[in-house]
């Protein structure tokens, strides 16, 4: 008798340390959540986006973004750590308002950039990039010398589109741009790479290509890049 006492009291005893063990993660937890609200918080016109890692610090980042007007967007960042970045980007170019095109690895520093349509012409829709550098959300500029923001293309006429690799292992974007020649199947161009090295991107190759057809030709189109869709924003 007493040895089945003994036994009841131990294991009363170790149901309650689990129950209060509980109790404390989630306590714990919801402190958690309450020291790091949604970059939406209290916010209007915003949504989140994506959860990313953006600084570089192997945790992910809440993404937001909140249309000002027509004309601006605001992209919110609420890091890991609780701080929240903020940039606004100028979308009047772009028809609707903007778009999100999403958030991949793209240079050669850890973290994702952040990717906005902001502007459009009649085939040609061009993005945005944003970067996090040194506590601030920056623009990365793309390194074309056909635009600052990054282009990409498909109609009738020509081709365009950017491909992420890797050369001696630093981050590499190449631009590859064919024209359709003299009215006829073929197409003609060259591609461009640009290697990320010592904090900025450096033009490396630049080597002619051609394509027998319009259908060879569409598939350098577009975004060629892991986590982005090849025309982000689009459809």
């Amino acid at each position: 008798m007493l040895g089945l006492l003994k036994l009841l009291t131990t294991l009363t005893l170790a149901i309650s340390t689990a129950l209060s063990g509980t109790a404390s993660t989630a306590s714990f937890a919801s402190r958690d959540t309450v020291a790091r609200p949604s970059v939406c918080a209290d916010v209007t016109d915003c949504h989140v986006v994506t959860s990313v890692d953006v600084n570089g610090d192997q945790r992910l980042d809440q993404v937001g973004w909140r249309q000002l007007s027509q004309d601006y967007v605001q992209i919110r960042v609420r890091l890991a750590s609780g701080t929240l970045l903020v940039h606004r980007v100028d979308v009047h170019l772009w028809w609707g308002g903007g778009a999100w095109g999403g958030a991949a690895r793209v240079d050669g520093v850890p973290g994702a950039e952040l990717v906005v349509g902001s502007m459009q012409g009649a085939h040609t829709p061009m993005y945005t990039m944003l970067t996090y550098r040194a506590g601030s959300l920056i623009v990365e500029q793309s390194p074309s010398p056909l635009s600052t923001r990054w282009q990409i293309d498909a109609a009738w006429v020509d081709y365009m589109g950017w491909q992420r690799h890797v050369v001696d292992e630093h981050a590499a974007m190449t631009q590859r741009i064919v024209v359709r020649v003299d009215g006829g199947e073929s197409f003609r161009g060259h591609r461009v790479t640009y290697v990320w090295n010592a904090g900025h991107w450096v033009r490396t190759t630049k080597v002619a290509i051609s394509f027998p057809t319009a259908r060879a030709a569409s598939a350098i189109a577009g975004f060629h890049v892991t986590g982005l869709k090849a025309f982000p924003g689009i459809g």
